[in-house]
């Protein structure tokens, strides 16, 4: 409310129902889930598709206003089970299950999705396309073209460490851009 951004919510481990829930409690107007269709392997184990079930409490809790990105390949994940479906393929099963937008990250924190991926995502949806890790001031004018926003965070930090303070000149100077 103090700035007038808009705000989203994510929640470790692909919490998305309880991201629903902090969402309508807290007026952010959107969540990220890591495994909304399609699930895959982490460090946590195995991470099982949200929809089917979130959906449901999205509707009981009155969060229809609540929008949902939802991962596909995301970083840090091993997708060895879906690899009978292409990545747009997968991006259709967001837009099917519902959700208003796709992301897409590179294999891990800070590292740019492959552009045949972005492009195959592209073309295969009518819904947002977001680029989950890598996007950087560097790189933001040819990503531009492809994507509809961008969420940043170690581009932002000291040395591009998530344990290191935000320094505004790189916000600023990607802003910018």
């Amino acid at each position: 409310r103090e700035t007038g951004l808009i705000t989203g919510i994510n929640i470790a481990s692909n919490a998305s129902k309880q991201a629903l829930g902090a969402a309508v409690a807290s007026g952010a107007m959107f969540i990220r889930s890591t495994g909304w269709v399609n699930g895959y392997y982490s460090t946590a184990g195995f991470i099982e598709p949200q929809a089917p079930e979130a959906s449901v409490y999205k509707r009981l809790i009155g969060a229809g206003n609540v929008k949902v990105y939802a991962d596909v390949m995301v970083k840090n994940g091993s997708h060895y089970i879906l690899r009978d479906k292409s990545i747009g393929e997968m991006a259709k099963d967001v837009q099917s299950a519902h959700g208003h937008g796709v992301i897409v990250t590179g294999r891990s924190t800070g590292v740019m999705p492959e552009i045949s991926h972005m492009s195959e995502i592209k073309g295969s949806i009518k819904i947002t396309l977001m680029i989950g890790s890598g996007a950087t001031t560097e790189n933001v004018d040819k990503l531009t073209g492809i994507a509809d926003g961008f969420i940043v965070g170690t581009h932002f930090r000291k040395n591009s460490k998530m344990n290191m303070p935000v320094i505004k000149d790189k916000v600023s100077a990607f802003m910018d851009k």
